[in-house]
């Protein structure tokens, strides 16, 4: 953070404020971790490609357990103004600017087919890292604007694709019964697709779906890859790592200690960790911004920690790729192999299911389900090198 600025800390309610008595802003947007910020840096030099002037507020959030994760120095674009916004444990969650009272179907109809000018320059956009509010609602809220409103979607990961974050409204493989049918209908047929038809929306997501499951999102994967850039030429000099030959990156996650018996990841991570040093491969250890128990286990696992948090992955792959990269059910894998075509394993097929929770359970069945086609999942550590002895072929 800039040490010459103290940061501007406001409360929930200010923020609507902000936004009317700013008519210059036409974007807004709220980031919590690294990975929104990217995502949201991508979509802007993506909007400015199109030629539209952008003039951005953007709400750094507090965690609820981790406190503040990134501060501006997260960002690389040259139009956004920041404001920091602590964690409120009486909402227990980031709500809206504005708080509307309870929809009633005529206006949420109403929400869905009010056409909007499409005229980029006049439109308002608001992007949102929660996928699963249809976007007549997301412009409902907003209407106290009076402007008219462009929803823009930035990525949370690979959560986000999987459902197992926020199941208020349900997919169509959930419904169980016909006021799930009837909520399905109207938020996610008219409330979303229905509602995109009238309406102009952006995203960065890194995915599309399709009648045939995830499709990489080609035509934003350039934007990443130059923010990506630039958050590398801002790093000090001495910042910079370079990867040693032979290097395997070993990715933790952040899963609660209390979910797992017996330390089962650890169990299986130095399995893999202590295979793969008997096969000659360097390895490094690379912790989950939150994971404050894998960075003490680096000698047992046989790794070199890299210790410099400012370094994301994405940035380090981007100027030495690793011979592969390693982990459990973890976004990491997915960015790896699309941005820079790296060879990418899930060792959660490994782990003990009798010793991980059900919310963990979930996680990694879904996580499966979902990437299937993008990552090499591996029942054994050998299955890691015979891989990469074929790829070297």
């Amino acid at each position: 953070m800039n040490q010459k600025e103290k940061p501007r800390i406001v409360q929930h309610n200010e923020i609507s404020d902000i936004l009317l008595g700013n008519k210059h802003l036409n974007f807004f947007a709220t980031a919590v971790t690294p990975w929104n910020a990217l995502s949201i840096d991508a979509l802007l030099l993506f909007l400015t490609s199109q030629g539209i002037e952008i003039n951005a507020l953007i709400v750094i959030a507090e965690h609820y357990q981790a406190g503040y994760m990134i501060d501006e120095t997260f960002f690389t674009n040259s139009c956004s103004k920041f404001v920091f916004l602590p964690y409120d444990k009486e909402l227990n969650h980031q709500r809206f600017p504005f708080s509307p009272p309870r929809i009633t179907p005529k206006k949420f109809y109403s929400s869905v087919f009010k056409n909007t000018p499409q005229q980029d320059q006049d439109l308002f956009y608001y992007s949102t890292f929660n996928h699963t509010i249809p976007e007549a609602l997301i412009a409902y809220n907003l209407r106290p604007l009076e402007r008219p409103i462009c929803i823009c979607y930035t990525e949370e990961g690979v959560g986000a694709y999987m459902g197992t974050f926020d199941k208020t409204y349900p997919t169509f493989n959930h419904i169980h019964s016909l006021g799930e049918l009837r909520s399905f209908i109207r938020y996610k047929i008219f409330g979303r697709y229905v509602f995109r038809f009238f309406h102009k929306t952006f995203n960065s997501l890194i995915f599309k779906r399709t009648l045939y499951g995830l499709k990489v999102n080609k035509g934003i994967v350039p934007y990443y890859r130059n923010v990506i850039t630039k958050q590398f030429l801002k790093l000090p000099l001495d910042n910079v790592s370079t990867l040693q030959e032979q290097s395997i990156i070993i990715c933790t996650t952040a899963w609660r200690r209390n979910e797992i018996l017996d330390n089962e990841d650890l169990r299986v991570l130095n399995e893999v960790c202590t295979h793969l040093a008997q096969n000659g491969y360097h390895l490094l250890l690379k912790t989950h911004p939150r994971d404050t128990y894998f960075a003490t286990q680096e000698k047992y696992l046989r790794c070199e920690l890299v210790t410099n948090t400012s370094l994301s992955l994405e940035v380090l792959c981007s100027q030495q790729k690793p011979l592969a990269i390693v982990s459990f059910s973890s976004t990491t894998l997915i960015t790896s192999h699309i941005f820079w075509d790296i060879p990418v394993f899930c060792i959660t097929d490994m782990l003990n299911r009798s010793k991980i929770s059900s919310f963990y359970l979930d996680e990694i069945d879904s996580f499966k389900r979902t990437f299937y086609r993008h990552v090499i999942f591996i029942s054994s550590p050998k299955d890691i090198t015979d891989n990469l002895n074929n790829y070297k072929h």
